[in-house]
């Protein structure tokens, strides 16, 4: 059943394509972060071809929001 909060707050899902750019997804992610609503968003981390930096980005991400990797 649909309540007042869903149709006013729907869930939103972020899909976040990444390769290589580790810098640029801890800025994308921190601003998700800063969104306010009666919902998070949910995020999807589509990691093609990890490296190292990319990892440990997700890493920090993943310790203040809940990420789907």
């Amino acid at each position: 059943m649909l309540t007042l909060a869903d149709a006013m707050y729907p869930q939103v899902s972020v899909v976040i394509p990444s390769r290589d750019k580790a810098a640029y997804l801890r800025l994308t992610l921190a601003c998700l972060a800063r969104q306010e609503g009666a919902r998070p968003p949910e995020i999807i981390i589509v990691n093609d071809g990890p490296d190292v930096t990319t990892v440990a980005a997700i890493a920090e991400a993943s310790e203040y929001m809940d990420l789907i990797e």
